[in-house]
């Protein structure tokens, strides 16, 4: 079978064309680092866990990485250190060459309890993940393996295992350049049905046809762009239908932080029949606080994503409201869409495949706009039977 080759100056040509992605410091920036400070949450290290993390701070290593704090620091370890505990771990910033947190979240979704706290993901992987020989810390061990990357800091940006052989092929940790070349080759292995070889050098990466998965995702068609949609958006928890007659919901609470930004908290009903909120967000905008006890008054907007069990596998009802202020802006699935009998204008979705034990991730994604309004979207995927629904909103928030 021919593959068609992308020569590498043509990929360079098209790297130096894109507009160069904003750092916040440093100027070799990792590819799961924030871009932006708008997309940090910084917090506080407490001593002990400034005891754990010394254990694997390699200096030598974080100034390479960022040659920037050269100027200020020199090679002053304990300066060095001071930065990663108070700024650095929480831009995403890594400290040893043999760990990434991001990585690490990613590989093992198990851990996905942590949400967008990075400290535990390091806390996790030094007091636990060790002993238990977890060892697919890196993105070259996730490539290896298969596996995405979603930032944890930053869930807009997505590691598939092409995107990392291609940056490491290109020697570049401009995202969007990488991305860009991915994307290209995906398109055009799709028009040309063949293999196409994204080539710098003396070494290829080869994009085979249909291979949405080895994209960032929004480049794919059909089913797979929805799956890949859907998992690019940060982990919230999992949800299955059960046997019973009106089936399961998955709340979503979005709550207007103490000061600025927004979270999207997960929530539930207790015994005596009050709304309970996760004290951390899944995810949020930048600077975003969570207040200390969350109320009704702190919602801005609430989303459910409703599994029913049918005679046609399991019906999915993505919902968001208040509706005064939460409006539906593209629902896309992979799934089977059929009109409902009593209200033909609504399409209900449904997972043919989908059993009472089918186990699905349930995925979401903020960002604010210069508008003042609020993208919001909800996803829910079974990877096993290619099944996705992805549901976005915009929100307006007038309760100031």
């Amino acid at each position: 079978m021919r593959i068609k080759k992308v020569l590498g100056m043509m990929m360079a040509i098209a790297m130096v064309g894109m507009a160069a992605v904003p750092s916040i410091t440093s100027e070799a920036a990792g590819l799961t680092q924030a871009t932006t400070t708008d997309q940090v949450i910084y917090g506080k290290v407490s001593d002990a866990d400034k005891a754990l993390l010394m254990q694997l701070f390699d200096a030598e290593y974080y100034l390479a990485q960022n040659p920037d704090l050269a100027e200020l620091y020199g090679d002053d370890i304990e300066a060095l250190f001071n930065h990663f505990c108070t700024l650095g771990i929480f831009e995403g910033r890594t400290c040893n060459a043999n760990f990434d947190p991001s990585a690490y979240a990613s590989a093992y979704e198990d851990l996905s309890l942590f949400g967008n706290d990075i400290l535990k993901y390091y806390e996790h992987y030094l007091t636990v993940g060790v002993a238990e020989n977890r060892n697919i810390t890196t993105l070259a061990a996730c490539a290896e393996n298969g596996i995405t990357v979603t930032s944890i800091v930053a869930p807009e940006i997505v590691i598939t295992p092409a995107v990392y052989k291609v940056a490491t092929l290109m020697g570049t940790n401009d995202i969007a350049a990488v991305e860009y070349a991915v994307e290209r080759a995906v398109v055009q292995a799709a028009e040309s049905a063949q293999p196409v070889a994204i080539t710098y050098g003396d070494t290829s990466v080869v994009i085979a046809p249909d291979s949405g998965s080895s994209s960032s995702g929004s480049s794919s068609s059909g089913n797979s762009a929805v799956l890949a949609e859907a998992k690019g958006m940060t982990y919230a928890g999992k949800i299955e239908a059960g046997s019973g007659e009106f089936g399961v919901g998955f709340n979503l609470y979005v709550i207007k932080g103490t000061s600025v930004g927004y979270g999207v908290h997960t929530g539930g009903t207790d015994a005596e029949g009050n709304m309970t909120y996760s004290a951390t967000a899944v995810t949020s905008t930048g600077g975003y606080i969570a207040p200390n006890d969350i109320q009704p008054s702190d919602i801005v907007a609430d989303a459910q994503i409703y599994l029913t069990p049918t005679s046609n596998g399991i019906e999915f009802t993505p919902f968001a409201g208040p509706i005064s202020s939460v409006t539906e802006t593209n629902k896309e699935t992979s799934g089977t869409e059929v009109a409902d009998p009593e209200y033909p204008s609504i399409f209900l979705i449904y997972d043919s495949n989908g059993t009472a034990t089918t186990e699905y991730n349930v995925t979401t994604s903020i960002s604010e706009n210069t508008d003042g309004s609020i993208d919001f979207s909800v996803g829910a995927y079974n990877e096993s039977d290619g099944f996705a629904v992805v549901a976005d909103y915009e929100i307006t928030d007038d309760g100031e």
